[in-house]
């Protein structure tokens, strides 16, 4: 009995240390997106690359994290709330999701009513959790990204 319940405790803080951890990476990935910092941007993602579909409705698409850290800074101003993790496979696979508002600046468009839903699966990737997959929806009356 005693083994039962040190096992579920154990299990517990895994899971709580893996959604911190995961939370952590989600407040880099877009404090550094925010500042342009484009390196530490794509050192969130997975070095087999980011899966992405855009707001825009666009196709899925591959962000290459070598090419990615070498771009010019985006202008956005983006803020992550309500978020909410799930630890799939503990250590190994967790899904993310949340809200994202704010504004931004691409090629001359520009929106400050920038509202949408947030899914991402990350994946550990040596001891570290990586983002593999990110969908975003444009949340009741906000603007998503630019085609």
């Amino acid at each position: 009995m005693n083994k039962i319940i040190v096992t579920m405790l154990l299990t517990s803080f895994a899971f709580s240390g893996d959604a911190d951890d995961v939370r952590k990476l989600i407040d880099k990935h877009y404090k550094a997106i925010n500042s342009g910092d484009m390196k530490t941007y794509a050192s969130t993602m997975h070095t087999k690359g980011n899966i992405s579909g855009d707001s825009n409705g666009s196709f899925w698409y591959t962000q290459n994290p070598s090419v990615v850290s070498q771009n010019d800074p985006l202008d956005f101003n983006m803020t992550v709330h309500y978020v909410d993790i799930e630890v799939v496979a503990p250590g190994k696979v967790a899904i993310a999701y949340f809200y994202l508002t704010g504004s931004y600046n691409i090629d001359g468009v520009q929106s400050n009513n920038y509202r949408t839903r947030v899914s991402k699966v990350l994946v550990k990737e040596g001891k570290q959790w990586k983002i593999r997959l990110s969908h975003y929806t444009p949340f009741f009356s906000g603007d998503g990204v630019p085609d």
